[in-house]
């Protein structure tokens, strides 16, 4: 029992030891970092060691690995690998990682990746371990819903983090996944987390806020949610595809779908990605849809004619990706 109990303190001294040296070494993180007031456009000190303060007593014990979604210049990349066992840090512009990199000083435990989290990572991340997210990307509604939708269906992830989270978008798309129990024992974070008044954006009297400039969330019950390819829109084209022309829009809502001139109510039949569809055209009848495992594509069949739909984000990807290597114009075409 002695030696138990001298284990058992041992352990406890060497966790706290870890704790605090995580702490110190996101502390000095802090310190290199701007403040809010001279850079809109960051998380606050505040925001930072919060984070620090909630997740250095986790990766004390175990090692833990974030994804932090939208890096901008990288101060709080920073401050993540001083946390994290490792950091994948995802942005859309190329421009931002490679400042990113600058700020994390070359850091091993941290992975920069180039793309749009609303569309094309999601499933790399699924074949990985992800504990954390971090999400500070495109601060519109639907965007942060699809964030979060995509955060979720990666099974591993306990832990969620927001910025920003007094942008109306922000806040409306974390709320309906509170609702439904998705996201669990939220918390105030960063400025404002007491409910006192501040400015997010700089000292400009009309940003005054008592809204949070952050929320940290645990995973709850998914049973109420949505499936992924609900409330989004497939850019539908009939093989074989000789010329990338779309043929009609598919619009998914709940039961419900809406192909230009078809329309009906689909429900699941059999496998989780087969979908029957009963139009309600003139001349009735039913179709059938197949998504592919990440629900980003399908097939269709209807009137003899084969179908591919695709995501639309996915559909402008390399449209994006091109428009991006267009570096030494003055301004990019699209």
């Amino acid at each position: 029992m002695l030696w138990a109990s001298l284990l058992c303190l041992s352990l406890s001294l060497c966790l706290r030891s870890h704790a605090q040296s995580c702490l110190a070494a996101a502390e000095a993180a802090i310190a290199r970092a701007p403040e809010r007031k001279q850079n809109i456009y960051t998380t606050t000190h505040l925001f930072k060691r919060h984070l620090a303060q909630y997740f250095c007593p986790m990766t004390a014990s175990q090692q833990l690995t974030v994804a932090e979604i939208g890096v901008f210049h990288g101060h709080t990349t920073a401050v993540l690998a001083a946390v994290f066992h490792q950091v994948i840090a995802v942005d859309v512009e190329e421009s931002y990682l490679r400042l990113a990199a600058r700020q994390t000083n070359g850091s091993r435990n941290v992975v920069f990746v180039t793309g749009d989290s609303g569309v094309d990572r999601w499933h790399a991340f699924r074949s990985n371990r992800i504990d954390a997210v971090v999400i500070d990307a495109d601060h519109r509604y639907e965007s942060v819903l699809a964030d979060i939708s995509n955060a979720l269906s990666v099974k591993t992830v306990k832990h969620f983090a927001f910025h920003d989270y007094q942008a109306a978008g922000v806040r409306q798309a974390i709320a309906e996944f509170e609702e439904l129990g998705a996201l669990v024992n939220c918390q105030a974070i960063g400025s404002g987390w007491d409910g006192s008044a501040w400015y997010y954006d700089g000292w400009n009297a009309d940003t005054e806020t008592n809204v949070s400039e952050g929320r940290l969330c645990r995973r709850g019950k998914l049973g109420n949610l949505a499936p992924s390819f609900v409330n989004k829109t497939f850019y539908v084209y009939q093989t074989p595809i000789a010329e990338f022309r779309k043929e009609m829009d598919c619009l998914f809502l709940a039961g419900r779908m809406t192909c230009s001139t078809l329309q009906g109510s689909w429900s699941f039949r059999g496998e989780g990605r087969r979908l029957q569809v009963l139009l309600e055209n003139p001349s009735g009848g039913a179709l059938e849809v197949l998504f592919n495992k990440d629900y980003t594509a399908f097939i269709m069949g209807y009137l003899g004619s084969t179908y591919f739909g695709l995501q639309e984000g996915l559909a402008f990807m390399a449209v994006k990706q091109a428009n991006r290597l267009f570096k030494d114009a003055k301004r990019q075409p699209l």
